[in-house]
This record gives structure tokens, sequence and C-alpha cells, in this order.
């Protein structure tokens, strides 16, 4: 996917990189870098100590503390896009409220989750379990789903206004232009697209929590205390899950190369800069 989203920036984009642009890139390094280090600790070390189940934790909540964070800011930065040519984001109060809810919110739980992480020796076959205590888990996870589908509907909310959404049949009609596998002709007009992006945004807040429900499933099936094995497995699915639909949620067959013409129906491509959010 990294290398997919090099090649359609090509060379001379690269000083054109905005924020969305950016943290996509910065969603995918998260993603390997986690993979990389997971699969190197799992198959260097036996997970029979305190201090390496200690450094498997930590490395565990590192990679995927900043790989959520990553996705909130993306989620944030989204919805603002909408209204960026009319309103800076000194003065947009939902962009505001988000980067608060993102930084002060999932920061607090983020570092009682480092303060308070679970570590310990099995007595039964001496390998490490590690995890976070229930106390922590479940608003973490509660944090994740909850912020996925607020900063969408924000984002869809915001969509629904610039293109004027009529009722329930146009939605389903925005979501079916989003189907996967679907060809959608006339991306280039900005209401298409507008319509599309919401359709797919929709979609992609239902599929990215999936292995977020899994994960607090496991949590609770296992009171929190998780063989290192299965943490790092379950953590590298949820990021890598998310990376793949912030990847899907991102591309289209024109992808990030080519700008919108200007519709006859008064939108215009500055319009909350439609493209901005690929």
């Amino acid at each position: 996917m990294l290398i997919t989203r090099i090649k359609t920036l090509e060379i001379g984009n690269f000083k054109q990189l905005n924020s969305i642009r950016i943290l996509v890139l910065t969603i995918y390094s998260c993603a390997l870098a986690f993979i990389f280090s997971a699969s190197l600790l799992i198959n260097a070390w036996d997970f029979t100590s305190e201090g390496r189940c200690r450094t498997a934790i930590d490395l565990c909540l590192v990679f995927y503390v900043g790989s959520k964070v990553c996705l909130y800011l993306f989620l944030v930065e989204r919805a603002h896009q909408l209204v960026a040519t009319k309103l800076p984001r000194h003065r947009d109060s939902i962009y505001i409220l988000g980067m608060s809810i993102v930084l002060f919110g999932f920061g607090v739980l983020a570092i009682f989750a480092f303060i308070h992480p679970v570590t310990s020796l099995s007595h039964i076959d001496g390998k490490c379990r590690i995890g976070l205590p229930l106390v922590i888990t479940i608003p973490l996870l509660t944090y994740d789903i909850a912020i996925n589908f607020a900063l969408t509907f924000v984002f869809c909310l915001r969509g629904a206004r610039l293109v004027k959404i009529r009722g329930p049949r146009h939605a389903l009609h925005c979501i079916a232009l989003a189907l996967p596998f679907r060809k959608v002709p006339g991306l280039r007009d900005p209401v298409v697209a507008c319509e599309f992006f919401m359709g797919r945004s929709g979609l992609g807040a239902s599929a990215i929590i999936l292995p977020t429900v899994a994960n607090l499933v496991i949590l609770f099936a296992l009171h929190g205390h998780e063989n290192g094995w299965l943490c790092f497995t379950v953590c590298t699915i949820d990021i890598t899950w998310s990376a793949t639909i912030i990847h899907w949620l991102t591309s289209t067959k024109d992808d990030l190369g080519a700008g919108p013409a200007r519709n006859p129906t008064g939108v215009s491509q500055t319009e909350g800069e439609y493209y901005e959010m690929r």
C-alpha cells in the first residue's frame, strides 16, 4: 500500500504533500514498523522473563497508540477539509473540539495504559501474559468506536450540506456508489465525488471497528491477560486492517493526481477541496 501510494504521488508531487497525505503515509509507516518489530520479537524472544514481557507490551502500546492517534487526526482533518476554504482551523469549532478530544481524551487513556499494563508469567507454561486491565481496556476500545463514528458522522453531515442530501434514499445512493469493485463514472464532478466519499466513509467507519470489537471480546474472555503472541497478532490485525481501510478510503482509479473540473451545479473544486481528502 505504501509503495502504491508513493507511486501515485509521483516525485514532483512530494512538494505538494498536504496534511491528509502526510497522515496517510504515517499510518502506513506505523503499521509496517509494528509488523516488523512484532515479527522480530516473536521469532527472536521466547517471552519467559518479566523484562521481556514489559518490553513486549510497551512496544505493542507505542505503535498501537501511534497508529490510532494518526487515524483520529486523519478523521479530524478530513472533516475540516470540507470547510477549509471558508473556515481556517483556528476558527473551526469542530476541528478544535476534535483535536482536543484526540489529544487530551485519548492521551489520558494512553498514559494510564502505559502506567498500568498487565505483565505476568503464567504458572502453567511459564509464558508471558500481557494486556491491559479491563478498567482501561473498556474505555479505550469504547472511545475508539465512538470517535470513529462521531468524526465520520461530522464529515458526512458537512458533506450532506454541500451536496444537499435528500433523505434516506439519497443516503443509500451514496453508500451504493461506494460499494467495493463498483465502477463509478464522473468522479471528477465534485458533487459525485463528495457523494462517493461520504458513502465510503460510512462503510469504512463500520468496517474499521471490526478488529476493535474482536479485541474487546478476546480481552473479556481472557480477563485482560493475553498470551504474548496473541496480543501481537490481534494488534497487528487491528493496525493492518485500519491502514487497509484508510488506503481504500483515500484511493480511486485516478488517485491523487487528478483534480476535479468545475461543476455547473455551482459546487466548485474549492468548495471543501474534496480531492484534498485523497
